[in-house]
């Protein structure tokens, strides 16, 4: 392929040709192999630097993927997008052609600025590539910590009120504080009698946490059973103790209760099946 060629592409993907030139380069795209195998590694290598080629990672939720999309975004980023459109910008000038219409002119590249140029964009891809879509898939201990972090646990007690519960105000701190031992210690006492549907979970999740697994599910069978206003909330922690403790497919079956019944963390629950399947 010929300097003019380059240029030319260059210009049909910047949308820079007339009426007549567009016309004139599509029909060469039909009737030229090579030449549109060229276009398309080359139109391939210019969305990598295009930024709104990238608006998709807006919707997805992996924390690898926001990460990316953020590095994109960043200072460091943005000066080598910038590095990158001054050089072209070396290359033009501005005419006009036969027919009025105003052109896009560039002085000839030399053969190391387009190598760097070709370099830089592919090196975007590769990149996106190795840290987007070939990612490792996450374990299920890390599956459990990034789910078990985001939902969101009522308070044991409303602080604001007076009455006979300090035991599980102890059991709070303790529980906030990573004292896990403490707090199970506290929840145990009180768990057969109590009407609270998070004092099961509170004692769940800190035997889950001292690794006390077989303690955690009889306690969120007990909950299933109490038939409480929120004792659908079990399967959820579950689901969660049994991806812990790499019982896939027992985790598997909770959240299909969960998706079933549209229960509690119903669409997180749809999320995580998909990512064990």
């Amino acid at each position: 392929m010929s300097t003019e060629d380059d240029i030319l592409i260059e210009r049909f993907l910047n949308d820079e040709l007339s009426k007549k030139e567009h016309k004139a380069f599509l029909e060469r795209m039909e009737n030229d192999v090579e030449f549109k195998e060229r276009v398309t590694l080359e139109k391939q290598l210019h969305e990598s630097l295009d930024e709104n080629s990238w608006s998709f990672l807006e919707e997805d939720d992996n924390p690898e993927v926001k990460e990316f999309e953020a590095l994109l975004k960043s200072k460091e980023s943005q000066k080598i997008k910038q590095s990158i459109a001054e050089a072209q910008a070396d290359y033009q000038g501005s005419s006009k052609d036969d027919t009025g219409d105003e052109i896009a002119l560039k002085k000839p590249p030399s053969q190391k600025k387009n190598l760097w140029l070709y370099t830089a964009a592919t090196a975007v891809l590769i990149f996106f590539v190795v840290n987007v879509f070939m990612l490792k898939p996450k374990s299920n201990e890390e599956l459990f910590s990034k789910y078990i972090q985001k939902t969101d646990l009522f308070a044991l007690i409303d602080r604001g009120y007076v009455g006979n519960d300090s035991l599980l105000s102890k059991a709070q701190d303790y529980f906030d504080n990573k004292e896990y031992q403490k707090a199970a210690d506290i929840l145990t006492q009180v768990v057969d009698s109590s009407k609270n549907s998070n004092v099961y979970i509170y004692l769940a999740i800190s035997q889950i946490e001292l690794n006390e697994f077989d303690k955690a599910e009889k306690t969120l069978n007990k909950l299933i059973l109490s038939r409480l206003l929120d004792a659908q909330k079990a399967y959820w922690f579950k689901s969660l103790l049994y991806l812990k403790t790499d019982q896939v497919e027992k985790s598997k079956k909770e959240l299909q209760i969960i998706i079933d019944s549209s229960y509690f963390k119903s669409k997180d629950a749809k999320k995580l099946l998909k990512k064990l399947k």
